[in-house]
């Protein structure tokens, strides 16, 4: 269901949807954090349908993506994170997006450091 959430993201201007197949609900969120933490937009937005499927063989998705999106910056301060959710059909969408923002800060809180997620909706 990844690659599903791929397919819908498309890096111009959306980093995270929200989809529904049969009786449950997918969230799925790419964001990226400066060395101290911080949440940062990215400066430039690449076309991800571009880009190769994530994997080995077709190198390190994840560090492109960090190069595209900051391209004047030094990529390795930039980290990239990506979040995958699933709820219930019955489960109001409202309800999806704030629980899972907060599922990303308490995650990052058991590991002893504070992140957020991305506020893109």
């Amino acid at each position: 269901m990844v690659s599903v959430g791929r397919r819908y993201i498309d890096g111009i201007k959306n980093f995270c949807c929200l989809w529904k197949d049969n009786d449950l609900y997918f969230y799925y969120n790419i964001w990226f954090e400066d060395s101290t933490g911080r949440v940062i937009k990215p400066t430039a937005h690449p076309n991800l349908k571009h880009f190769p499927k994530k994997g080995i063989i077709c190198g390190n998705f994840y560090k492109r993506l960090v190069q595209e999106c900051f391209p004047a910056a030094s990529y390795n301060h930039i980290l990239c994170y990506e979040f995958f959710c699933v709820h219930l059909e019955s489960t109001p969408v409202e309800t999806i997006v704030d629980h899972s923002r907060k599922l990303c800060t308490q995650l990052w809180d058991f590991s002893g450091a504070y992140r957020t997620s991305l506020d893109l909706l």
